[in-house]
């Protein structure tokens, strides 16, 4: 992942997000540092370089399918960069994220799916999007509860299919039920 941030840094990589407390969970957490690893060039060192400051705590994922793309789980929402982290903007219809994930895109657009584990739309649950983050579907019933989900990772080769990492009861995956969009 590439950062371009001045006439001074030339090639940026390893960007990283850092908590700003002792604890480290995001519950207790002011806000993430994220910063770049830059090459200087009168130095020929690395120097860290603050990117973005005072963005939520919560979990930092980066999509394989497009530089740059940054998605940001948060209690209080999910947040999207398209910058390596430089700026990022607040997904409207998410009022909280525990964790999000990226997929096979569907075969009618280039965007890879999103999932994420939260509350969108005023509903909790878990939820799948095809069209970058612009509207949420609901892919479990009132029925399938599988408490904490601390880990969402869509497949990279099926459309679809989602892998759900739960705190204490396992792994559990689902392909969408022919039809209804559900698990």
């Amino acid at each position: 992942m590439n950062v371009r941030l001045g006439p001074r840094e030339r090639t940026c990589s390893l960007v990283f997000a850092r908590c700003g407390c002792i604890t480290g969970r995001s519950a207790n957490c002011p806000g993430l540092e994220i910063t770049a690893q830059c090459a200087h060039p009168k130095t020929a060192g690395l120097r860290v370089v603050p990117v973005a400051t005072g963005v939520p705590g919560g979990q930092l994922r980066s999509t394989a399918f497009a530089a740059g793309d940054l998605s940001l789980a948060s209690g209080s929402g999910l947040y999207h960069s398209t910058n390596s982290g430089v700026s990022f903007a607040r997904v409207g219809n998410v009022v909280s994220a525990d964790a999000v994930g990226f997929g096979r895109a569907a075969s009618d657009t280039t965007y890879p799916t999103l999932f994420i584990s939260g509350n969108a739309n005023n509903v909790i649950g878990i939820f799948r999007s095809t069209n970058a983050s612009k509207s949420w579907t609901r892919i479990h019933d009132d029925r399938h509860q599988w408490g904490s989900i601390g880990t969402v990772v869509g497949d990279p080769r099926v459309f679809g299919r989602v892998y759900l990492g739960t705190n204490g009861r396992g792994t559990i995956y689902g392909d969408p039920a022919s039809g209804n969009g559900l698990l």
